[in-house]
């Protein structure tokens, strides 16, 4: 009596050890689970030539920016696409910040680009332009500005001098960025009949900047 219970335990025990070896089991049993973390993807260094062109964009909500032709006006712009080599390597992300400021160049301004903020390399120089503006608006005293202000930003110096010429008022919604505060040169324009402005159109005049010199980035691989 007592073989035949061991006989059944034995069937039993075997019945369940068919049982679990016929289940979606992966895991092996006492084979340790590893602990060590996958490797971060390796980097390397390279350049990008000077002449290549990067695809940007302004975030701001200005149709256009309103400068005075020997004025200077910092600006932020956003990389629009990603930069990648012929191989397929990004080399700059979409979305990356590129500091400069619009700045008097032959018979209009231009952005000057002197910071990029890389996300593998943090702030750095670069050395880039875009093309030349040359595009003016003319404000007359005592002029309505509703239509040449209408979503506009304007550079201080400019401002100062709408202000100037058609009074406080006409530009008190308007964003002035940078340089001069409203009025703060004023005086410059007191006595005149008119002034012109370069017009400079985000969408169309800020869409890519050239590299002036080579710009190193640091780029993973993977």
């Amino acid at each position: 009596m007592t073989s035949l219970n061991n006989l059944k335990a034995g069937v039993l025990v075997l019945m369940a050890m068919g049982t679990f070896a016929g289940s979606a089991v992966a895991v092996p049993i006492n084979v340790p689970v590893p602990t060590t973390k996958p490797s971060a993807p390796s980097q390397t260094k390279t350049v990008i030539s000077s002449g290549a062109s990067i695809p940007v964009r302004y975030d701001g909500t200005a149709e256009k920016i309103l400068l005075a032709r020997t004025e200077k006006v910092p600006l932020t712009l956003t990389v629009s696409s990603t930069v990648k080599s012929s191989y397929g390597t990004t080399l700059i992300p979409a979305g990356t910040k590129i500091l400069g400021q619009l700045e008097p160049a032959g018979q209009g301004s231009r952005f000057v680009a002197t910071q990029i903020v890389l996300p593998l390399d943090g702030t750095r120089t670069i050395n880039a332009t875009s093309q030349i503006v040359t595009r003016t608006e003319q404000i007359k005293k005592g002029s309505r500005t509703n239509t040449i202000l209408k979503g506009a930003a304007l550079g201080g110096a400019a401002a100062s001098a709408i202000a100037a010429l058609v009074g406080d008022k006409a530009i008190a919604t308007e964003e002035v960025l940078g340089g001069s505060g409203l009025g703060a040169l004023a005086g410059l324009f007191w006595g005149r009949k008119s002034v012109d402005v370069i017009s400079v159109n985000p969408s169309l005049d800020l869409r890519t900047i050239t590299l002036a010199s080579q710009l190193p980035v640091t780029v993973a691989l993977r």
